[in-house]
């Protein structure tokens, strides 16, 4: 594989969530732009965009990416893209409080479909 984040720079997938094994949550917004991910429906949590990174093989692309907020924790994502549609997973990682642990991690799945512009 070989790291090429440019392979999915200026795309946005749009799509449905859900926690792992369970049915749809809700909508989102995936999109991948100057080497930055961000997902809109965790922007009112406070989550910026983060950093990825894309593979290429064959023809379909991996890509990883972590985002944050200072209240909510961190979430990790990871998914392939094959054509126009993106299927992957994210964790949130939510922290805990001075009194308790941090909060179990939460599994999601996401799948969705290249926005065109």
């Amino acid at each position: 594989m070989s790291e090429k984040t440019d392979a999915l720079d200026g795309k946005t997938f749009f799509g449905e969530f859900g926690r792992k094994d369970e049915k749809v949550e809700g909508n989102d917004e995936l999109i991948f732009k100057d080497g930055r991910f961000r997902s809109t429906v965790c922007d009112q949590y406070g989550f910026g965009d983060g950093d990825y990174t894309a593979a290429v093989k064959g023809d379909a692309t991996a890509f990883e990416a972590e985002t944050f907020s200072v209240n909510e924790g961190k979430i990790k994502w990871s998914g392939k893209i094959k054509g126009n549609v993106l299927h992957g997973t994210f964790t949130w990682h939510r922290p805990g409080k001075w009194y308790r642990v941090s909060k179990a991690p939460v599994e999601y799945w996401i799948r969705g479909q290249l926005k065109r512009s």
